[in-house]
């Protein structure tokens, strides 16, 4: 037998107490008056053998009822099997899962209350004999920093839902991978939904065999939820005065068909689009909102829908960069051709100028949405380690080769990205196919035409590719040539053409195909733009490095500006990279990203992992915790047995109860005999 609290035993002294009221009532003496003194002697001797005996039973009665009621709040126990070693200091770690699908309800209230409440339950089970460390997914294990039952509770009662989640496979092998210091009993206790994304059940080679791991699974009332899983913008590109278009991704977790969903997009804190859609039983959809912003700048909001308990994925933050004008710089050399100034001078939209090469600046080309190589003999050794830090760092450039091109020069700069130029070929032809179907011309064509006339030429440099590139042809000649080219990667855009686009040597010039050709890759040129940003799924957000100040770390500001810290990043060419450390405690919204003078918004979402409503059931784990060699605690709503279960599962039999009936039985002799015994 073995005792929960075993210092109250020192509450086993109180036995003195009875013991010293019983010899101090045996020298008191009573006076008896008595007529007939023939009979003093015998009723003296018959009384005081009598009374020595109440005396002596009473005193034995209350020495036990004292000796029981010490016992039954010292909380003695006959220890389980596994369990028969727990003389020894016991250390115990409770991990309260606190991630967002703990925002569901359960059948006795939140998930999150009920899971500190259970912990609290485990703390009393224990008692005070017991070390305890308490984990949540913002508080790792460690082998050391365990405190009392007091410090536990109160840590208890501090925990809240956090938008980070940990993997309890990870838990389990770090916790196994360790042995107590002090050689103590150790226990974990894992309290959660056990949602699938969290959890793999498998063995775990070299796990401590002395230490002990107990799942206490805590069951949602209704598993459903309705979440926005992403948006993004229909077009890359997005200007003042015309519609843009946002879709909304939808997901139903539930069994249940939903109707009526209302979708609001809230921009610079008012309503700019509303819908209404529906979806059938765990599937999803794609809303469209639309609205016509009236000038440049940044639009910060958010997409809302209306959920319950889980809400933390009803909104979804985005920051839309409207753009006042497409910087394009033209690079020639001689004289200008015009087919380009005509071409972009259309539109208000586009900032072009060309510039002869031997005015260059080098500096001048960072800020450039889309370079454009136009009829240059070779490209200077200067130019192409510019142009190659330029595309390395996302950027776009468009080469128009002209008729007296340095094959070799030009390929010495195009093999780095899988292109090369063949020597000129003077056959004239026509093209006659257009890959119209690649990503390229989308929104280009409504419908291409059968007979279309492609442009014609008189000379061009066929174009190749290297083995296992990641190229694309986009026009070719009747006898197969690739007369445009497009290499589309991280590491820049490039459009490639196989001839000048002026007469003798092509008619692209007078081709209607050339402004849409010259337009897409001007658009293109910014990228799709990332109009938000989830941390915890890893992503990072680019910048262009140019509006920013290089000489100073750029630092962030949360929603609340109560938080600011210097976040990971790495300048890229003309890019800038942001990340957030893993272990950055973030919250969703529109964050700022200050740097010198500069302050762009950025919207940061929480990642919608913990979205899904895949969990175990209660017989699920209790089977796969039995197969790795672990325990499930059950019944864990029931609030008169999870005390109980957790008693016995931890210690065994439990005989506080006997020894409390043993007191109200010494007790209750005791008044028998004081009032019959006479």
């Amino acid at each position: 037998m073995q005792f929960t609290n075993p210092y109250i035993l020192y509450g086993l002294l109180a036995i003195g107490i009875p013991i010293a009221i019983h010899l101090f009532n045996l020298r008191r003496f009573k006076k008896l008056e008595f007529t007939n003194v023939a009979f003093i002697r015998e009723i003296k001797s018959q009384t005081r053998k009598s009374s020595r005996l109440k005396h002596m039973i009473l005193l034995l009665l209350r020495i036990l009822a004292i000796i029981a009621l010490v016992f039954a709040f010292a909380r003695p126990f006959i220890p389980a099997e596994e369990n028969a070693a727990t003389g020894k200091q016991q250390e115990v770690s409770i991990y309260i899962d606190n991630s967002f699908s703990m925002e569901g309800e359960s059948a006795a209230g939140p998930l999150l209350e009920l899971a500190k409440k259970r912990a609290r339950d485990i703390v009393e089970a224990f008692g005070s004999q017991a070390d305890f460390q308490i984990i949540s997914n913002e508080r790792p294990y460690s082998g050391e920093n365990y405190t009392d039952k007091e410090q536990a509770i109160n840590e208890i009662g501090e925990i809240s839902i956090h938008p980070q989640s940990i993997m309890m496979n990870k838990l389990i092998e770090q916790y196994g991978g360790l042995k107590s210091k002090n050689k103590a009993s150790r226990t974990l206790f894992l309290i959660s939904d056990f949602q699938k994304n969290n959890i793999q059940f498998q063995e775990y080679p070299g796990f401590d065999s002395t230490a002990q791991i107990y799942f206490m699974y805590l069951p949602h009332a209704t598993q459903s939820n309705l979440l926005i899983d992403s948006c993004y913008l229909s077009s890359p590109y997005v200007r003042a005065g015309e519609i843009l278009e946002i879709r909304a991704v939808l997901r139903n977790e539930s069994p249940d068909y939903l109707e009526k969903i209302p979708v609001k997009l809230i921009l610079n804190g008012q309503q700019r689009a509303f819908a209404s859609t529906e979806l059938a039983p765990n599937s999803e959809t794609t809303v469209l909102l639309t609205f016509r912003p009236q000038q440049s700048g940044n639009l910060s909001g958010y997409i809302e829908i209306s959920d319950y308990p889980i809400r933390f994925d009803d909104r979804y933050y985005l920051n839309i960069s409207i753009r006042p004008e497409i910087n394009i710089l033209s690079i020639f050399s001689g004289k200008e051709k015009e087919t380009l100034g005509r071409l972009f001078g259309v539109d208000s939209l586009f900032h072009f100028r060309g510039i002869e090469l031997k005015k260059l600046r080098y500096d001048e080309i960072s800020a450039q949405d889309l370079l454009i190589l136009q009829n240059l003999n070779e490209i200077p050794s200067g130019l192409a380690m510019e142009l190659s830090k330029i595309l390395d760092g996302g950027g776009s450039l468009a080469v128009i080769p002209s008729a007296e091109t340095d094959i070799s020069n030009y390929n010495q700069f195009l093999a780095s990205y899988g292109l090369m130029l063949a020597a000129a070929d003077t056959v004239s032809g026509r093209a006659d196919f257009i890959q119209s179907k690649s990503p390229f011309f989308d929104g280009v064509f409504e419908r291409l035409p059968k007979n279309i006339k492609l442009p014609e030429y008189k000379q061009h440099f066929p174009i190749s590719f290297a083995m296992g590139s990641i190229n694309e042809s986009l026009m070719n000649a009747q006898n197969g040539d690739i007369l445009l080219a497009r290499h589309n990667s991280e590491n820049g855009n490039i459009l490639l053409f196989a001839s000048p686009l002026e007469q003798p040597f092509s008619k692209w010039d007078a081709h209607a195909l050339l402004l849409p050709v010259m337009f897409k890759a001007a658009f293109l040129s910014s990228g799709m733009q990332s109009i938000a940003f989830t941390p915890a799924n890893g992503q990072s957000i680019h910048l262009k490095s140019t509006l920013l100040n290089e000489d100073k770390a750029p630092e962030i500001i949360s929603p609340d500006q109560k938080i600011r810290f210097i976040p990971l990043f790495r300048r890229n060419g003309q890019e800038l990279e942001i990340r957030f450390a893993p272990e950055t405690n973030y919250e969703a919204g529109i964050h700022q990203l200050i740097n010198g003078s500069q302050n762009v918004p950025l919207a940061v979402n929480y990642s919608r992992r913990e979205s899904s409503t895949d969990f175990f059931t209660e017989k699920e784990c209790g089977e796969l915790a039995q197969i790795t060699g672990f325990k499930a605690i059950t019944n864990t709503l029931n609030d008169r047995q999870i005390g109980q279960n957790i008693i016995n599962s931890l210690q065994g039999k439990q005989l506080w109860r006997w020894f409390i009936i043993f007191a109200l039985i010494f007790l209750g002799i005791e008044i028998l005999i004081l009032r019959f015994w006479k």
